[in-house]
């Protein structure tokens, strides 16, 4: 049986977007995190949907989510969602972050 998994940093990644977004309004979180979920089903039955991000980190594929992407690895069992980030923000520097932490 396929699944996702979230990495912790993922996990963090949703609950940030959800506590921004529900300030304004609660209605728009929960909406946007029901999107998020919904697309991680679809990931898990197509995982090849996603373009694939190597310019980012190794066999990281990105799909969008309105101003979001899902950023996520393919398995053998289904998938691990690794980060879930706002489009706008500096990619590249944040995945560079991830990957000097990996090193030390």
């Amino acid at each position: 049986m396929s699944r996702f998994k979230l990495s912790q940093q993922a996990a963090q990644d949703i609950e940030d977007i959800w506590n921004y977004l529900a300030q304004e309004n609660p209605q728009v979180a929960d909406h946007i995190l029901d999107q998020l979920r919904e697309r991680f089903f679809l990931l898990i039955k197509f995982p090849e949907l996603g373009r694939v991000r190597s310019d980012l980190a190794p066999a990281v594929r990105g799909f969008p989510v309105g101003n979001y992407i899902i950023f996520y690895l393919s398995l053998e069992q289904g998938i691990e969602i690794v980060r879930v980030l706002h489009g706008s923000r500096d990619l590249r520097q944040i995945f560079q972050v991830v990957e000097d932490t990996d090193t030390e």
